[in-house]
């Protein structure tokens, strides 16, 4: 059986439809050529998920190894500490298979002169591989987007490079709207979803001062700022006050005072959530992105993700 064979009979476990499953199978196989992977493995397990009717079934669940991404469960030296990379799981040091072939399709048909080649470093690196598949997967998150311009500097003087720029909204004589957007895979968040925690408001604010803030400037007539949250715990009231705190409060400021970023759109796996996304909307321009952005669709709804958690089992001598 050969690499596309073996694809599409495990994207056959999933939600998609056989002639789908096996036209990606097609596609992505190809990719993977291309990309190179230094090392690949395709794998497959059944997961406990509850089903509608709050039964746990045993779903199989597609995944793929690419290298040593940082995160691991056989990392942990004991069952109590709060590490990230102490965790492993889809989305941390596997990839989810059907995701993959996903982002691929987004690839291909909205940034076909960057995907797979021009992106093949990224990608190939085990590091940063889920972190390019993110960003590609918010791309395909957006009705009607235009002039995609990928890596852009907007702050003079600073270095950094945003994720995507592109613009919503033209037609005829009317330019539209521009986006900058930066997309971010919160991996820290396994620890609260793990541990059954709430967010940090403190470490998320010095998260987006370290990592995103430094990378902006106020956005101009014409632009709106947005940062993109992939997360792996719930989206709850808790996450959404954090945000919210945040995008209104004095840390979202240049020194002029003046806002930085205009919107904050969140995405999560979480299988058992309350809902997979939500919007922060901080001023009136950032509600016209409101017609645009779709946010998940019902085969991102069908993903499920799993960690692998240390745990002290009582009375298992060590």
């Amino acid at each position: 059986m050969n690499t596309s064979q073996q694809i599409e009979t495990l994207l056959k476990l999933g939600s998609l439809g056989d002639d789908e499953a096996r036209r990606r199978a097609s596609i992505l196989a190809e990719d993977i050529k291309q990309i190179g992977f230094s090392t690949f493995q395709l794998s497959c397990r059944p997961c406990p998920v509850p089903s509608a009717n709050g039964q746990i079934v045993a779903t199989p669940l597609a995944e793929y190894q690419f290298g040593d991404t940082g995160f691991s469960v056989h990392k942990a030296r004991n069952s109590h500490d709060d590490f990230s990379t102490w965790i492993g799981g889809t989305g941390l040091d596997r990839g989810h298979l059907q995701f993959f072939s996903k982002v691929s399709q987004i690839g291909h048909s909205l940034i076909p002169e960057l995907w797979p080649k021009k992106l093949r470093a990224e990608l190939r690196n085990p590091t940063q591989h889920l972190d390019t598949l993110e960003e590609v997967w918010w791309l395909g998150c957006w009705s009607g987007i235009e002039n995609i311009r990928r890596a852009e500097h907007i702050k003079p003087g600073v270095a950094g490079d945003i994720d995507w720029q592109f613009r919503v909204g033209s037609a005829g004589s009317l330019s539209g709207l521009k986006v900058n957007l930066e997309v971010k895979r919160l991996k820290s968040d396994n620890t609260r979803q793990a541990r059954g925690r709430e967010m940090n408001a403190h470490a998320f604010a010095q998260f987006c001062r370290d990592q995103v803030l430094r990378k902006f400037r106020p956005s101009l007539p014409d632009e709106v700022n947005v940062l993109g949250i992939s997360l792996f715990g719930k989206i709850d009231g808790n996450v959404q006050r954090v945000i919210s705190e945040w995008l209104l409060g004095n840390e979202n400021r240049d020194l002029d005072d003046a806002p930085l970023i205009d919107a904050v759109l969140l995405a999560t796996r979480e299988s058992r959530r309350h809902s997979s996304f939500d919007r922060q909307l901080r001023n009136e321009k950032a509600h016209l992105i409101k017609s645009y952005f779709r946010g998940p669709d019902a085969e991102d709804e069908s993903f499920f993700f799993v960690f692998d958690v240390p745990v002290k089992i009582p009375d298992l001598p060590v």
